[in-house]
């Protein structure tokens, strides 16, 4: 793969001035779609073959926006014309407050997180985690005290499963 084709900021790709490093998902999704056109220029036996997009994770948000830009692109009549089929997305975030702050329910659900941590975690009052934080395990209050304090209960508890 030709280096000069990476996007900014993926891989070990980098950018020689301020302006090249601003990025967003928008941004990201056309330097992708740009890569991909020149990638099949450079490669045109590629060309004939079913593209499908895809991505992991975080990636959930930028795939269907390349895919997107692949079929207008196609409608435009940019060149190359890109043989898009379609695009798969595994384990995807759609939207990073309910993806993540989802995490604590399911923990709870699969056991990992007791019901006194979950629901009725003592410390001087009868607070649940889930009361004291809103339902809001990601974007929480600093100054919440007893959310933090329960929070910080629960990183304990699950602490060894990320390793």
């Amino acid at each position: 793969m030709t280096k000069k084709y990476v996007p900014a900021g993926v891989g070990f790709s980098y950018a020689k001035t301020w302006e090249a490093s601003r990025s967003s998902d928008s941004i990201l999704a056309l330097h992708s779609y740009d890569f991909l056109k020149k990638w099949l220029v450079e490669h045109p036996r590629f060309l004939n073959n079913p593209l499908y997009i895809s991505g992991v994770s975080y990636m959930g948000i930028v795939v269907p926006i390349v895919t997107l830009e692949a079929y207008n692109g196609n409608e435009r009549g940019d060149q190359p014309q890109l043989n898009i089929k379609g695009c798969l997305i595994v384990s995807p975030v759609a939207d990073k407050f309910i993806d993540f702050n989802s995490r604590f329910e399911y923990a709870h659900r699969l056991a990992l997180i007791s019901d006194e941590i979950y629901e009725e975690h003592v410390y001087i009052t009868l607070i649940s985690t889930k009361e004291a934080c809103h339902g809001n395990y990601i974007y929480n209050d600093p100054s919440n005290n007893q959310c933090s304090d329960n929070l910080q209960q629960v990183d304990e508890t699950i602490e060894g499963l990320r390793k």
